[in-house]
């Protein structure tokens, strides 16, 4: 019973990092989850059970909300169009592997002098 319950924990934790690996927003994993629960409403094929908690349920959930239309995508290719930079910097990254440079400390450092002005009426 014990090993029973460790392979289940195991094959459950496995899925988890797999679905993990094609949705890292939170709201995404959500409806993920929610579909799969649901046997993935929209497929072609009939999932009952544990059998929208494989590998291929999870494709196929995945293809499905890649295909809908939503509106985190709509606001994530908006913002790509209005910075061209932004959008340039994504496609070296995915499409050619070039590594970016980041300092997060610059970054919090840049937010907080921002903050800092805002607060004191000073926004320059």
């Amino acid at each position: 019973m014990a090993l029973r319950r460790l392979t289940t924990t195991m094959q459950m934790e496995n899925q988890a990092s797999y679905m993990a690996s094609y949705l890292l927003f939170g709201v995404l994993m959500s409806k993920l989850c929610k579909m799969m629960d649901e046997g993935i409403p929209g497929s072609k094929k009939s999932y009952s059970g544990n059998e929208a908690w494989t590998k291929e349920g999870v494709r196929e959930a995945v293809r499905i909300i890649l295909s809908e239309k939503n509106t985190l995508f709509e606001s994530m290719i908006g913002k790509l169009n209005d910075y061209p930079e932004l959008n340039e910097m994504l496609k070296e990254l995915l499409f050619t592997g070039k590594s970016i440079a980041y300092n997060a400390a610059e970054f919090i450092k840049e937010k907080s002098d921002y903050i800092y002005r805002a607060r004191s009426g000073r926004i320059n």
